[in-house]
């Protein structure tokens, strides 16, 4: 299986955010690569982790609203 792009939208009372991130699916030997939610967790985690060490955010409190992802299509 090759690299899965998502993109992660983080939605509060006045904001929406949308990152990018790229998860492979082999790093992740504990979950089936064929179980789309477990992904988008790590895709989610991911992102938040990259916008916390990054910008200091804490996107489990500002993203009060939602928290999604969705992987982009194969082409």
């Amino acid at each position: 299986m090759s690299i899965q792009t998502w993109n992660i939208t983080f939605v509060g009372d006045y904001f929406s955010l949308v990152t990018t991130v790229e998860v492979e699916p082999e790093d992740t030997p504990e979950i089936d690569p064929k179980d789309f939610d477990a992904l988008e967790e790590v895709a989610i985690d991911l992102a938040t982790n990259i916008l916390s060490h990054h910008y200091g955010w804490d996107m489990n409190k500002l993203a009060t609203v939602e928290i999604k992802g969705e992987r982009e299509a194969w082409l």
